[in-house]
C-alpha cells in the first residue's frame, strides 16, 4: 500500500519546527487548532458521506490456471546446492554473473579499502574501518572546533549488490535489517554516499531495509513475525528457483528416474521453452519498476512462480508520456518502446544476457556484437554509418556505443546500458524530469483478464503511493477512483488503506475511518500496518486524542526499532504530561539516532520538567551544536 519511510518522514516534520522546545511548539500548535472554530471548520473540510454500501461480494480475478508447468503449485523450493548435483557445469558458470553475488555475508579480506570523509551536504564524518574479522561503519558529528557531539556506529552484516557497480551494506540490528548511509561506487573506486542519501539532512542508519527492497537480491528470504524488516536469509544470493521455479516436485521425480519427455519436462521452468511473454514475466519479477505498482485484488506477489504471469499477481503503470531518462530499473519500458522489440516475435532479455554466464571484460563487446548480428548482417547496408567510419569512433566496431550508449541515471555514480534501442548515433538527452501531475498512468502488459473496475482499483491503489509523490493533481485522482470501487463493494486492504493515505493527506479526519477499517481487514500485511498505524497516530495526535495516539506509536516500536516511531511516542507521552515515560522513550530513540537535533531538543524539554536541570542543559546543549552543524552546511550546500 504505502511506503512507511516517506510517510514517518513526513509526521515527524510535521512536529519539527526550530530546535528550541518544539514539544512546547507542538502543544501550542494543537491547543490551537482546538481552539474556537478551527476544528470543527477542518473537521468538516471535504467530508465525506458516512452511510455504507451494502456488502458485495466480487468474484476474483481469472487467472491463466492450469499452467502447463506442474511445480507452479505444490512444489517446494529446495535450495541451489540441491541442483548442483545434477546441473554442476551451469551451477559453476552461474557463479560468475552479478546475479550470484547480488547479496553476500560480510567477508572483510574482499571488502574495499578503509576510509575516511566528510560529507559536505550534512556535514557529518565517516570512517570505514576494519576491527579483526569486523567491518565497521561510523557516523560522527563535530562541531566547528572539531569536538566530537554525538555517534553511531555499527557493524557490517550483509553485502548488497554484486560490486559491478556499487556496493552497498545492511547492518543487523537485533535482527532487523537497515541500510548503510555508505557505498562503495565501482566507477570512482571511492566510497561515498549510499543512493537517496546526499542531502544535508538524510536518516542516517534509520533507512529500514524492508523484504519489498531485499527480496530482489536475494534467493528466499521469510519476514520474521509481524516485521518487514525482520528478515531470515534461507537463500542470501539469487539462486536457480528465481528463475526455475521451486524445484522439489523435478528432484523427486528426476531422483526416482521416472520417464520424461525429452524435449519438455513439466516440472521445472525451462525459460527457453516458454513464450517470449512468459520468459519476460521471470525478469519483470526485479527488473520492472514502472511510474508506479498495485496488487491485484486477492493475490500475493509471494505466490508468483517463474511460468505465470506476473499480471496476474502485479499490475504495473507506466507515464502515457514516455521519457528517455535513464532510470536503474527502466530497462523494461525502453526496450519494448525499442524499433527492434517491436520488429520482432523473439528479442528479449535473454537476447543478450546469458542468465548462466557473464562474459569476461575482454569478451563483452563481441560477445553482445553477436547477439545482434543474430538480425542484423553487417555486411549488408543494415548500418548506415560505413565499416571505416564506424572504426574510428569504436575501433572494435561496438554497436552497442553507439545504438544502446551508457547513459547516466536518476542515483549520482550510476550508468547504465540505455535500452531503447536506437538508430540514433550519439547518445540520447536525458529528458527533464516530467511534471507527473500532468502525466497519465496506463499499464504496462497484459491485463486483459481484469475486470475494468479491477483495473481502476489498481490504477487508484498505484496514485495513492506516496514514495511516488505525484502532487495533488495524482490524489485527486486516485481519491476518485478508490472512492468508486470501495463503493461497489471492493474493501480489501488496499482499498482502505489507500483511501486512509488520500485522506490523511489531504487533512481529512476520515483516514481514521478508513484506517480502522483496513487494519481489521484480513488481508492487511505487515507493511500495510505500519502504514496505517503512522496515519492513525499522527491524525488521533492532531485532534488531541493523546492517548489513542500513543497507542498507535506504541504498537510501531513493538513491531520495528525506529528512532522517529519513539520520538513520536515521547511526544505523545509528553503531551499527556508524563515526563518519565517521555525520558525513556526519547532516550531509546537517541540509542537509534544520536543525531537527532529534534529528540535532544524533546528529551532536554522533558528533563526540565522533572527538576534534572543539568541534564536538560547538556542536551538543549548539544542540540544547539548540531543544529549550528546542520545550519552551516544547509547554507553552503
Amino acid at each position: 500500500m504505502l511506503r512507511n519511510r516517506w510517510l514517518i518522514e513526513t509526521v515527524c516534520n510535521l512536529y519539527s519546527g526550530t530546535f528550541m522546545s518544539r514539544s512546547r511548539i507542538v502543544i501550542l500548535c494543537i491547543i490551537g487548532l482546538l481552539s474556537g472554530g478551527a476544528f470543527a471548520t477542518w473537521i468538516n473540510r471535504n467530508k465525506t458521506d458516512d452511510s455504507t454500501a451494502s456488502v458485495v461480494v466480487l468474484p476474483e480475478p481469472t487467472t491463466a490456471y492450469p499452467s502447463q508447468h506442474r511445480n507452479t503449485t505444490g512444489a517446494e523450493r529446495v535450495g541451489s546446492d540441491r541442483c548442483i548435483d545434477c546441473h554442476k557445469p551451469q551451477a559453476e558458470s552461474f557463479l560468475t554473473t552479478a546475479h550470484a553475488r547480488s547479496l553476500q555475508r560480510i567477508r572483510i579480506e574482499d571488502e574495499p579499502p578503509d576510509a575516511e570523509f566528510v560529507h559536505a551536504a550534512s556535514g557529518r564524518n565517516y570512517k570505514i574501518e576494519r576491527e579483526g574479522d569486523r567491518l565497521w561503519h561510523r557516523e560522527l558529528y563535530r562541531d566547528s572546533n572539531s569536538d566530537q557531539i554525538a555517534a553511531a556506529e555499527h557493524p557490517i552484516a550483509w553485502r548488497i549488490g554484486s560490486g559491478h557497480h556499487s556496493r552497498s551494506y545492511l547492518i543487523d540490528l537485533d535482527g532487523y535489517l537497515f541500510e548503510s548511509p555508505l557505498t562503495w561506487y565501482a566507477s570512482s573506486a571511492a566510497w561515498a554516499m549510499s543512493p537517496g542519501f546526499d542531502h544535508p539532512n538524510h536518516e542516517g542508519f534509520a533507512r529500514a531495509a524492508h523484504d519489498g527492497c531485499v527480496e530482489c537480491h536475494s534467493g528466499q528470504i521469510e519476514s520474521a513475525g509481524n516485521s518487514t524488516h525482520r528478515l531470515k536469509m534461507i537463500e542470501p544470493s539469487i539462486g536457480c528457483e528465481n528463475c526455475h521455479g521451486p524445484g522439489s516436485m523435478h528432484v523427486k521425480e528426476r531422483t526416482a528416474e521416472l520417464a520424461v519427455d525429452a524435449e519438455y519436462d513439466d516440472t521445472i521452468v525451462n525459460p527457453q521453452k516458454i513464450s517470449r511473454t512468459r520468459n519476460e514475466d521471470i525478469c519483470a519479477r526485479c527488473h520492472l519498476r514502472g511510474a508506479g505498482w498495485a496488487l491485484v485484488r486477492g493475490r500475493d506477489l509471494s505466490e508468483f512462480r517463474p511460468g505465470l504471469p506476473l499480471s496476474d499477481y502485479r499490475v504495473d503503470f507506466v507515464r502515457k508520456q514516455s521519457s528517455e531518462q535513464m532510470e536503474v530499473v527502466g530497462h523494461f519500458e525502453q526496450m519494448h518502446a525499442s524499433r527492434c522489440y517491436k520488429q520482432s516475435d523473439s528479442l528479449t532479455c535473454t537476447t543478450c544476457h546469458n542468465p548462466h554466464q557473464s562474459p569476461a571484460a575482454s569478451e563483452k563487446v563481441e560477445y553482445y556484437r553477436r547477439a545482434c548480428i543474430q538480425c542484423h548482417d553487417t555486411d549488408s547496408s543494415v548500418c548506415a554509418v560505413p565499416e571505416s567510419k564506424r572504426r574510428i569512433q569504436s575501433p572494435e566496431d561496438d554497436c552497442a556505443s553507439c545504438h544502446m550508449p551508457k547513459s547516466e541515471t536518476e542515483i549520482p555514480h550510476f550508468t547504465f546500458t540505455h535500452h531503447r534501442i536506437s538508430i540514433e548515433h550519439a547518445p540520447p538527452q536525458p529528458q527533464r524530469k516530467l511534471d507527473v501531475q500532468s502525466v497519465e498512468l496506463i499499464p504496462f502488459g497484459d491485463v486483459s483478464r481484469l475486470t475494468p473496475l479491477d483495473l481502476q482499483r489498481c490504477q487508484g491503489v498505484a496514485l495513492a503511493r506516496p514514495e511516488k509523490n505525484m502532487g495533488p493533481l495524482a490524489l485527486e485522482r486516485a481519491l476518485k477512483n478508490l472512492q468508486e470501487v470501495e463503493r461497489q463493494g471492493m474493501r480489501d486492504a488496499e482499498v482502505l488503506g489507500g483511501l486512509a493515505y488520500v485522506y490523511w493527506a489531504q487533512d481529512n479526519p476520515d483516514c481514521l475511518k478508513f484506517a480502522e477499517q483496513a487494519l481489521d481487514a484480513p488481508d492487511c500485511d505487515a507493511e500495510t500496518r505500519i502504514d496505517l498505524l503512522i496515519v492513525l497516530g499522527d491524525m488521533h495526535l492532531r485532534q488531541g486524542a493523546f492517548s489513542k495516539a500513543e497507542q498507535a506509536f506504541e504498537e510501531l516500536t513493538q513491531i520495528r526499532p525506529r528512532y522517529t516511531d519513539w520520538q513520536m511516542l515521547g511526544v505523545c507521552r509528553s503531551l499527556q504530561n508524563h515526563p518519565s515515560e517521555a525520558i525513556a522513550a526519547f532516550e531509546r530513540a537517541l540509542e537509534l539516532q544520536p543525531g537527532s537535533i529534534d529528540v535532544h531538543s524533546l528529551l532536554s524539554d522533558e528533563l526540565e520538567k522533572i527538576g534534572s536541570l543539568e541534564s536538560s542543559v547538556l542536551q538543549r546543549n548539544i542540540a544547539a551544536r548540531l543544529e549550528q552543524v546542520r545550519s552551516r552546511k544547509t547554507k553552503s550546500h
